[in-house]
């Protein structure tokens, strides 16, 4: 930006005002593109058990992409992505550090002690959140800062 405003003979910019809004909070909300679960007109779809960051996340980006480099220059050490594939990277991250913390844990206590710390959230008059209705029992959000601590981490002797 600063090397255009030195091009231009005559800058001009605008600051707009702005205003605060108090205790506006629009995530966590599944994205658009996530299970919520079964659903009265889809039933045998499955609910997710866990939710994570994955929309709009900053990820490395390889050096030999087409899809997004414009023609003659260089690709994009980083790019902005959403999908599945970016919360499965958050959960991934979060089972390595479980296991390195934890070393004689199972998968499934692992699993259990990434379900058992999250928080639940459901869904009001309708508006978009991490449960769908019809579910038993909604998706619970990742909660970093209880993780190391899980109350009850379940074994399974397999």
């Amino acid at each position: 930006m600063k090397k255009m405003v030195w091009k231009l003979w005559n800058p001009v910019a605008t600051i707009l005002p702005t205003i605060s809004v108090a205790n506006f909070r629009p995530a966590p909300v599944v994205a658009f593109f996530s299970s919520r679960g079964p659903a009265s007109n889809t039933p045998n779809l499955l609910k997710s058990d866990i939710g994570a960051p994955g929309n709009a996340i900053l990820a490395a980006w390889p050096k030999n992409d087409t899809e997004v480099t414009l023609p003659g220059q260089e690709p994009p050490l980083f790019n902005i992505v959403s999908g599945t594939s970016m919360s499965c990277a958050h959960v991934s991250g979060i089972a390595a550090t479980l296991k390195s913390q934890n070393p004689t844990w199972s998968p499934t206590a692992i699993r259990s002690a990434i379900m058992t710390t999250g928080k639940s959230h459901r869904v009001e008059l309708g508006r978009a959140g991490l449960a769908e209705p019809y579910t038993a029992s909604p998706t619970k959000e990742l909660d970093f800062n209880r993780l190391s601590h899980p109350t009850l981490p379940v074994q399974s002797k397999s």
